[in-house]
């Protein structure tokens, strides 16, 4: 008799599961810029699970983010990565935000004027009598990063020449800004994206999204269309038209701020 048939081949065993990619480590607790680092931003990092409160210092020419910050108070507390939602900057009302405390205002404005001498020579000239509108230093802080171009890298002269930043470099001009006025701000960070908490009339802590100031050009018409299109419309001019200067090859803390 012919023999039993073999049994079928079990099914292959399926592949094992790509191991999860390594977890980011952690931020920081210190950065430092300056006109040192050469090119800002490039190459994002990878997100954490968190964005975290980071100090402003200025001391000289150098800028400085230290992990935790303290405003009213209170501790800023970490914020989930997703569960944020700032409100863009220009859009920001300066009664929503803390009574500028004259002391505090006292205490930041040298470092400030000595790191950013144009941006406040600028501010002056907002708030000047002979301005049709006259603006407090608060609602010229908020003015002044609403007119700022949002660009992915930067240099370091583009800070006070009026150039166009990433977001950790609008986050630190409008946190800066703010201090000088009296009104205590921090920088969060994720590693990939930054932004600014500062505190509210009601001692809340309110979250300002400093990118999210003038328009992006629209794009430009096709080819075909370029004829008929009608000439697309301007975005708000900046009070400054010159451009941040090149600088050298990023280095790598300084490509990773972002």
């Amino acid at each position: 008799p012919a023999p039993p048939p073999a049994p079928p081949m079990p099914p292959p065993a399926p592949p094992d599961p790509p191991a999860p990619p390594p977890a980011p480590p952690p931020l920081e607790d210190v950065i430092e810029l300056s006109a040192r680092s050469g090119v800002f931003g490039g190459s994002p990092g990878a997100a954490r699970d968190g964005f975290e409160p980071f100090s402003l210092g200025i001391r000289g020419g150098t800028v400085t983010l230290e992990r935790g910050a303290v405003l009213g108070g209170r501790a800023v507390p970490l914020l989930a990565t997703g569960e944020e939602a700032p409100q863009p900057v220009r859009g920001v009302q300066e009664q929503a935000l803390a009574l500028p405390d004259a002391a505090d205002a006292g205490r930041w404005s040298v470092a400030v004027e000595g790191l950013l001498p144009g941006v406040c020579a600028q501010l002056a000239l907002r708030g000047s009598a002979a301005n049709m509108v006259a603006l407090s230093p608060v609602a010229a802080a908020l003015a002044e990063v609403s007119e700022r171009g949002c660009a992915a890298q930067w240099a370091w002269a583009a800070l006070d020449g009026g150039g166009a930043l990433n977001c950790l470099g609008l986050s630190v001009l409008l946190t800066a800004l703010l201090r000088r006025a009296g009104v205590g701000a921090c920088v969060m960070r994720n590693g990939r994206h930054a932004f600014v908490v500062a505190l509210g009339r009601q001692g809340e802590f309110v979250q300002i999204e400093a990118t999210q100031g003038i328009a992006p050009p629209p794009p430009a018409p096709p080819p075909s269309a370029a004829a008929f299109a009608p000439p697309p419309p301007r975005c708000s001019p900046s009070i400054r038209s010159s451009e941040p200067k090149s600088g050298s090859a990023a280095s790598p803390l300084s490509a990773a701020l972002g």
